[in-house]
């Protein structure tokens, strides 16, 4: 398998999603009738569809609503694409301190960092190894999900029955879902055969597809979250706005809901996207 992340390359994806919250006004709107799996900014205590717009002047605060039938442990890969904005070379990643679902012994640290598009394509389409330091492993900045029916591989890779293990956003079923680009799914063979060459023949070349070249800004959040057994849950998630932003388009992936695409032959999986519009700001707001 090719190996990513121990060398500087051409072209390179930025961050700037702060780390998720819960604030009391983020479950508080659960009784307001919002709906599942929809996306909302918070506004002093009422809500509206972030589709609806947010004043350029100031830091959103968006709440994305998880299913009540969700299990109890879960994760959300949210990725944000800035228009407008200053062009950043570079891909961020944050995720939040959080105690692993599948082993309660274990505390993962807060992961922050920035990475090559290139590689983020790599790892996340091609599944290369990523031998990249552990404070910027793309390993490290994934997260458990909690303890699910997955697969055994036997032979030539099929599968043999299915058995109780940890799903983690990186597990074949999910990862793909961290691609900007909307076929979110595992290369085929003739796209790594393809992929193989290229790297072999142009190492330093960006391989990364157009979409991370599009946008003037790109970064990926991964979320674990805790719920009560059949409620809904308001997982908040702050939105910096640099200077001169025109939209943002939020895009949200439930890894359960991808793990399940997965084996019922939907590799492109379930994704919620809204495209938020900046507004001039307003003194009444």
């Amino acid at each position: 398998m090719k190996r990513i992340g121990s060398s500087a390359s051409a072209l390179v994806i930025a961050i700037s999603l702060p780390s998720s919250a819960f604030t009391k006004e983020c479950p508080g709107i659960l009784r307001l009738g919002v709906q599942q799996r929809e996306l909302y900014q918070i506004l002093n205590g009422s809500v509206r569809r972030a589709s609806e717009g947010v004043d350029r002047s100031q830091s959103a605060r968006l709440a994305y609503i998880v299913p009540s039938h969700q299990f109890t442990s879960g994760a959300i890969i949210v990725k944000l694409q800035y228009s407008g904005t200053r062009f950043e070379s570079k891909i961020g990643l944050t995720r939040d301190r959080y105690q692993s679902p599948c082993d309660q012994t274990v505390t993962y640290k807060k992961f922050d960092a920035q990475r090559d598009p290139t590689q983020y394509r790599s790892y996340h389409k091609h599944f290369a190894v990523d031998q990249a330091s552990e404070s910027e492993n793309f390993d490290n900045f994934h997260a458990d999900v909690g303890v699910r029916p997955i697969p055994r591989s036997g032979g030539l890779g099929y599968a043999r029955g299915w058995q109780n293990d940890c799903l983690r956003t990186r597990s074949q079923s999910v990862r793909a879902q961290a691609l900007f680009e909307e076929d979110r799914y595992p290369a085929t063979w003739g796209e790594q055969f393809t992929w193989w060459g290229t790297s072999v023949l142009a190492p330093n070349a960006a391989l990364a597809a157009p979409v991370y070249r599009q946008f003037q800004k790109l970064s990926t959040s991964i979320i674990p979250y805790t719920k009560p057994a059949s409620q809904s849950l308001c997982v908040e998630i702050p939105l910096t706005i640099p200077p001169d932003t025109t939209n943002v388009v939020v895009s949200i992936v439930d890894a359960d809901d991808a793990h399940n695409a997965f084996y019922q032959g939907d590799y492109r999986g379930p994704q919620v996207s809204r495209t938020i519009p900046i507004t001039p700001t307003t003194s009444n707001r």
